[in-house]
């Protein structure tokens, strides 16, 4: 399986903006869902399964996102907003602002039915986040 960062598609340009706390638009991400498409499309294309980490705000590009693949699923994180913008802050070395929490929060549509779905609960233990997504990868077999 290969494993995928979304944020590694980004252009340069876009991590300049995003540094400086200013989110992106809709048309700026959408060269991006393009660029993550396209390298799935070839994962696909080879036969070979992929694990992608996406912030997936926005249902459009997650139509597209997950059209590289006849099967998919996805894994939603929840977490305490108190801990997300902790964790942000502690990550020194990434680009995005711990700024753009707030508006990444209130820009992301709601997961519907398009793909199957595991929802985690970060203030699960570990252990039982195993046990949830191999419970929810039994399922998909």
């Amino acid at each position: 399986m290969l494993s995928i960062d979304a944020d590694s598609s980004h252009s340069d340009e876009a991590i300049a903006q995003m540094s400086q706390g200013i989110p992106l638009s809709d048309a700026q991400r959408a060269p991006w869902v393009e660029r993550i498409h396209s390298q799935l499309c070839q994962h696909q294309s080879a036969n070979k399964s992929s694990a992608l980490a996406y912030s997936g705000l926005k249902q459009h590009h997650r139509e597209v996102i997950f059209s590289a693949y006849e099967n998919t699923a996805g894994v939603l994180l929840s977490a305490d907003q108190k801990l997300i913008t902790g964790r942000l802050a502690q990550r020194t070395d990434h680009f995005m602002s711990p700024h753009l929490r707030s508006s990444q929060i209130a820009e992301m549509d709601p997961f519907g039915t398009e793909i199957q779905l595991l929802r985690l609960d970060t203030a699960d233990s570990v252990e039982q986040l195993l046990v949830q997504f191999d419970q929810f990868m039994s399922l998909l077999k």
